[in-house]
């Protein structure tokens, strides 16, 4: 349930285009508009369409370039009021217009906009299908003429025969315009599909849990615990699977189509739906909804199957998860890496990940060449839960009933011997810190939860669209500026004038050039007092990434790594108290102080990969799209917000700051977790607590909800809003940094209390 709570999260925040107050309001109206432009419109000739979806963006634009002061176009209203009026049916627009909120304006109207935007694509989508699908009949006809191409017996001629076949069922279907794009978003929604994939493998390696414990030769001696205990399995892993379609891909899917402004027509044909041109299906929406969740289902329990067989033929549990993470390893670089055009690209499609993605199979046509026969994927992963369902049914139950603890060795667990011989040289020398290691890799899974770290992180923006409008004539010449302020930047501004005076935009050049030149003068004025080279750099370029108004995506991405690291080092010590040895431990001298110390390391050492796919990823991005990095050896105090920053550092060694205070305040957080842990009875409850106390009120903080800023560790953790504040002069703002790291080292105490005295 935690899970579905935090894919349900995180798939409303997908919806979002940044994670800041007001941003779900926005969303919600714009999706509500479109919704009911989609119903007024339904029913009418679509080749209409398109015309209509131009007057409504002509209606956004005369808002907006009204609101903002363009004076070079002509409007439909002249006061204000008049204006309220001509927008009543837009309820957040007209709010933010009536409040004179800039920002408010300009978000509401691009939400808007992006919608119209996303009705036109359905609209050319739908406008053109019936020419689509005759040119796929009509291209088949020709290609096959061509020799190349009609060798009988070819993969070449069997796919073009079975392409055409497969359209010709649907050559006459009858596409309908409505609201799709609850449904698009939700397909695109793949985080869905890994949190389905771990439920799954949850549920396989419970399976094992009587061998981990030792208790696999008592249970093996009773009659339910053979072929009755596996039945039993067989079920729970269909249920299993049910339960898992109903949180991660059913739940995504009612939440999408609320917040999408209602259900729509779901009797319309598939193809009316944009992401489904290429499937060959003749059936409505609902009949697919119905046919995708049966087949989620099904194949969620075939994967659970898969790995149930490849883990339960192994007897050693700690070699079995090994060969999981192997198996799953080379399942995706198959799936992710083999081109489409390789002979072998059965292996991609026949595979872990295409019945994890399981959508893709209905939104990507692609026939494979099995013994020379063109085979659909949809048509070869069906027939592989037919198939390879009973078989491995069969497998796992006959493993569950006549695989005994002693004896009867499988063929792995021989191969494991002489492996593990070789590598017990390495762990026989393994230190308490590199055990550790070991412990919190394999027996505490923790290799699935750095992959969840890595694919969460992956779905990280880190950009802020400004919402002020520039000047772009002043921009452009800051731009072209950038650089050390001295003699060359005189002679830059007197050519530039002499040209803006012959220009015909003289005017607007001319008044850019005197907002440069005001500039350049504050520069020299400020660098001179504060003995630092002045130089000009684009604000905008660091603003839309560590500025003010970037605050709220720095919260929500350090809301999201304080989460990822509270998961991390929870159940450093719950792991020992859950397995029952803190007492043996704790009597031995390097059970004590040592142990401690490696744990600490270990929390520091997890928070360094959380850091590194959320940061460094965040870095990379900013300097790969920085426009002139050359301004990273200019002072920070050339940039006017941070003009009063107590120490002159360049904007590199800025950032580099800013980074190292981001490890070190993360690396709080997994210490404060572990201290957590250290008092929970299991990992359960250390994973529950943590997230309680440490992940959800950071998350709350960064949706907007200000009181939990100050029990949570987020701003100190994203710390780009409390460097910035020191730009002001304002030494207030290291007050957050403070606390936190007392709270910090009051928990370190505590746990040292705890464990060593």
């Amino acid at each position: 349930m935690l899970l579905a709570a935090l894919c349900a999260g995180l798939f409303v925040l997908s919806l979002l285009d940044h994670a800041a107050p007001g941003a779900f309001d926005r969303m919600v109206l714009a999706n509500r508009y479109a919704a009911d432009l989609a119903e007024e419109w339904q029913g009418q000739p679509i080749e209409e369409l398109s015309g209509l979806v131009q007057i409504q963006r002509e209606r956004l634009q005369d808002i907006y370039f009204w609101y903002f002061g363009d004076d070079d176009m002509e409007y439909p209203f002249e006061t204000e009021e008049e204006a309220l009026a001509y927008i009543a049916d837009l309820p957040g627009l007209a709010r933010a217009v009536r409040e004179h909120d800039n920002d408010g304006v300009y978000r509401t109207y691009l939400a808007h906009y992006e919608a119209l935007d996303e009705l036109q694509r359905q609209i050319s989508h739908l406008d053109g299908y019936s020419e689509y699908l005759a040119e796929i009949q009509s291209r088949a006809e020709i290609q096959s003429q061509v020799s190349i191409f009609n060798q009988s017996g070819s993969f070449s001629s069997n796919n073009l025969a079975q392409t055409a076949k497969d359209f010709e069922t649907i050559l006459d279907v009858e596409v309908e315009f409505g609201s799709s794009q609850g449904i698009v978003r939700w397909l695109d929604f793949e985080l869905g599909d890994y949190f389905h994939l771990i439920a799954i493998i949850a549920v396989v390696l419970s399976f094992l849990e009587e061998r981990r414990r030792g208790l696999w030769p008592a249970i093996r001696t009773t009659w339910g615990g053979r072929g009755r205990l596996g039945l039993t399995r067989a079920a729970i892993l269909l249920v299993g699977s049910a339960a898992a379609t109903l949180l991660y891909s059913v739940l995504p899917f009612l939440l999408s189509m609320a917040l999408h402004g209602g259900w729509g027509n779901l009797t319309r044909s598939l193809q009316s739906v944009e992401s489904f041109g290429t499937c060959p299906l003749r059936i409505s929406i609902l009949e697919w909804l119905v046919q995708f969740f049966a087949v989620k289902i099904l194949a969620g329990t075939l994967i659970g199957l898969l790995l149930w067989c490849v883990l339960g033929s192994i007897a050693n549990p700690q070699f079995s998860i090994s060969v999981l993470g192997v198996t799953l390893a080379a399942e995706y670089a198959l799936y992710t890496f083999l081109p489409i055009q390789s002979a072998l690209n059965g292996l991609k499609y026949f595979n872990i990940f295409a019945y994890v993605h399981t959508a893709t199979l209905y939104t990507q046509y692609l026939n494979v060449d099995l013994f020379g026969f063109a085979v659909g994927i949809r048509q070869l992963a069906l027939w592989g839960i037919a198939v390879f369902g009973i078989l491995f049914a069969a497998w796992a139950l006959l493993t569950q009933s006549r695989r005994r603890p002693e004896g009867n060795r499988d063929v792995l667990s021989r191969v494991s011997t002489p492996v593990n011989r070789a590598l017990d040289m390495i762990r026989t020398r393994l230190t308490i810190g590199g055990w550790e290691g070991y412990k919190t890799l394999v027996f505490q899974y923790g290799v699935f939860l750095l992959a969840l770290v890595y694919l969460t992180s992956g779905q990280l923006t880190f950009f802020y669209a400004a919402s002020e409008p520039i000047d772009p004539w002043y921009s452009d010449y800051i731009n072209d500026m950038e650089g050390p302020v001295d003699s060359s930047t005189d002679s830059y501004l007197a050519r530039a004038r002499s040209s803006a005076e012959r220009s015909g935009d003289a005017s607007q050049l001319l008044s850019a050039l005197d907002r440069v030149e005001d500039r350049v003068e504050v520069l020299r004025s400020r660098a001179e007092q504060e003995e630092y080279a002045p130089w000009i750099v684009n604000d905008f370029s660091y603003d839309i990434v560590y500025g003010p108004q970037s605050a709220s995506k720095q919260r929500f991405n350090g809301a999201v790594a304080v989460l990822l690291t509270a998961l991390l080092a929870a159940p450093l010590w719950a792991f020992e108290r859950q397995a029952g040895v803190a007492v043996m431990l704790r009597s031995t001298p390097r059970g004590r102080g040592r142990l401690l110390r490696r744990k600490a390391a270990m929390a520091a050492l997890l928070v360094g990969f959380v850091w590194g796919c959320v940061y460094m990823r965040e870095l990379w991005t900013f300097l790969d799209w920085l426009p002139n990095p050359d301004t990273l050896a200019a002072s920070v105090q050339n940039i006017d917000a941070l003009s009063a920053f107590p120490v002159t550092v360049t904007l590199g060694q800025y950032l580099a700051l800013l980074y190292a205070v981001r490890l070190l305040m993360l690396i709080g957080v997994a210490e404060s977790a572990l201290t957590i842990g250290l008092f929970c009875p299991n990992m359960r409850t250390a994973y529950l607590a943590s997230a309680a106390v440490l992940g959800f009120p950071a998350l709350l903080a960064a949706l907007g909800a200000e009181m939990f800023k100050w029990v949570s560790p987020v701003v100190p953790a994203a710390s780009a809003e409390l460097l910035w504040g020191l730009g002001s002069g304002s030494f207030l703002y290291l007050l957050p940094w403070v606390i936190w790291l007392l709270i910090v080292l009051a928990s370190l105490f505590a746990c040292h209390k705890k464990w060593v005295r």
